[in-house]
């Protein structure tokens, strides 16, 4: 999935649904979930913070922007590290 935000922008939320490999939304209840986001081909992290389960049974987790996230123009890769 591909997601273009301007520099210093802090909205659109992040919202995602997580599905597994065969496509079933994964039940989030009782688990954790961080936001990791590095620039692409680095190994240092832009961001890891705390994400939200939005909604755990329909396999929802948000990610509100800080303005410390896209204060840099490049591109990024993202993840939701979750834990159960």
């Amino acid at each position: 999935m591909a997601f273009y935000i301007k520099q210093n922008d802090t909205a659109p939320i992040l919202l995602v649904t997580l599905k597994d490999g065969d496509g079933a939304v994964v039940d989030l209840t009782a688990a954790t979930a961080v936001f990791k986001m590095r620039p692409v081909g680095q190994t240092t992290m832009k961001t890891s913070a705390a994400a939200i389960i939005h909604n755990a049974d329909g396999g929802q987790v948000r990610y509100e922007w800080v303005a410390a996230d896209t204060d840099t123009i490049g591109s990024f890769e993202a993840e939701f590290q979750i834990t159960f």
